[in-house]
């Protein structure tokens, strides 16, 4: 401004005194303490966000199957332990009259126990995975993401800082989508698990029901009818004791 102003006692302008304006310079000094206070304070603003900065730096999908792969193995670990304490028990046990039996009571622990292994080449289980954590693991997952989700809706959507004034509903709406799909990731994951095992289900069913409709002793001579239902008749027995372990599965 001060070079838009001409002089009255000769040529030039007014930027000298103005410069050397000692209210001119307080009045600056005020502004760029208030610049760097407002760019200072909007830095700590920003650093609240970073706790959140897995959400977009990560991978919903990777996090998901290292949360399966670890789990699973830990689950494993302390289910063979589980499983070889009871066999070792079993071994050891005393019946009434003091004699040593070999009665097992694997079958109890299955029933006490949250997780159970499944066999992958299960025909229940095509199509599907095998072993997976507990229910809880999962929920205890979903929990936590949605409580992330209401402390990030609980953020102000407009802040002021100073003259500055901030809004954050964008980033807001950014990071809820990125939790939905973190949280979609895991419900998705259980929703096909518990499709394709019913699928499995109703196909074995099915299955058993056909591979049974003929009675080989009406048909003596037909070989091949006879090896069909005992094939039939070993599939079931195979499955019948995992059937209610995977509905129980589901059902958690």
């Amino acid at each position: 401004i001060a070079t838009l102003i001409n002089r009255l006692d000769g040529p030039g302008d007014f930027l000298t005194e103005v410069r050397d304006s000692f209210e001119i310079k307080e009045a600056l000094s005020g502004v760029y303490e208030s610049l760097e206070w407002v760019i200072e304070e909007t830095r700590k603003f920003k650093s609240k966000f970073t706790s959140y900065s897995y959400l977009w730096e990560s991978d919903p999908k990777s996090i998901f199957q290292q949360f399966l792969e670890e789990e699973v193995a830990k689950e494993l670990e302390e289910y063979s332990k589980t499983q070889q304490q009871a066999a070792n028990a079993a071994e050891v046990q005393p019946t009434k009259k003091g004699a040593p039996t070999t009665t097992s009571t694997t079958k109890q622990v299955e029933k006490e126990d949250e997780f159970v292994a499944f066999e992958e080449n299960l025909i229940l289980l095509k199509g599907v995975v095998a072993n997976i954590p507990r229910m809880a693991l999962f929920d205890e997952k979903i929990t936590n993401l949605k409580t992330i989700q209401q402390e990030i809706q609980g953020i102000k959507s407009f802040i002021d800082i100073g003259w500055l004034k901030i809004n954050v509903q964008p980033l807001k709406n950014a990071l809820d989508v990125k939790v939905t799909n973190s949280i979609k990731v895991y419900t998705d994951f259980l929703l096909n698990q518990v499709k394709a095992t019913l699928k499995n289900l109703k196909e074995f069913v099915n299955t058993t029901n056909n591979g049974i409709k003929k009675n080989p002793i009406d048909h003596e001579e037909d070989t091949e009818l006879l090896m069909s239902v005992m094939k039939t008749i070993a599939e079931v027995r195979t499955v019948e004791g995992k059937t209610e372990k995977l509905v129980k599965r589901l059902k958690g």
